[in-house]
């Protein structure tokens, strides 16, 4: 039996496939979002969903940054590993992805490769993010791409291109440490 979660899912699905023609999934998202937000209204009770409509248009736009996401088996291509190997490495926390919920399956922004494999220093940053458990996928994806007033506006996914690792681990180190 179908859950309610489900069922609205089960309706959804076609008006997104006939507007899926005419608009990126950022535009999407924004619609979902707008509809969301206009439910809410001013009610200071709603505000949760406000914010989940915020984060909505944040975590689609992140997706589609710097070149979008590719599967699995490309990020595979692209280091001249196995499938299971880069599985591994996410798993690991050495590599960045997401899970699609709808596929279940695992996305990897583009932005973390260069032509020598994973963006040097990437690697290093994680291993330091991940020694908080509560910073998830997404906590880990905008600690690369969110702007830094100590940067000048500047991304720390900016610094790392420039070769400032060491710079970016501070940055890290400064937000894990309590």
């Amino acid at each position: 039996m179908a859950t309610d979660l489900e069922k609205l899912s089960q309706e959804l699905r076609p008006i997104l496939v006939r507007y899926r023609k005419k608009f990126e999934p950022i535009e999407l998202a924004r619609a979902v979002s707008n509809a969301l937000i206009a439910g809410a209204g001013i009610r200071s009770d709603r505000a949760v969903d406000r914010a989940v409509a915020r984060g909505l248009i944040v975590r689609e736009a992140a997706k589609e940054e710097g070149g979008g996401h590719i599967s699995a088996e490309q990020a595979a291509r692209v280091l001249g590993i196995s499938k299971t190997a880069v599985i591994e490495r996410y798993k690991k926390g050495q590599l960045l992805g997401w899970r699609e919920a709808r596929q279940g399956a695992i996305r990897f922004p583009v932005w973390q490769f260069d032509a020598g494999g994973v963006l040097k220093g990437l690697t290093e940053v994680l291993g330091i993010l991940s020694k908080v458990p509560s910073i998830d996928d997404w906590g880990r994806i905008m600690f690369f791409l969110n702007q830094r007033n100590s940067l000048g506006g500047k991304r720390p996914l900016d610094e790392l291109r420039r070769g400032k690792v060491q710079l970016v681990k501070r940055l890290a180190w400064a937000d894990v440490e309590p």
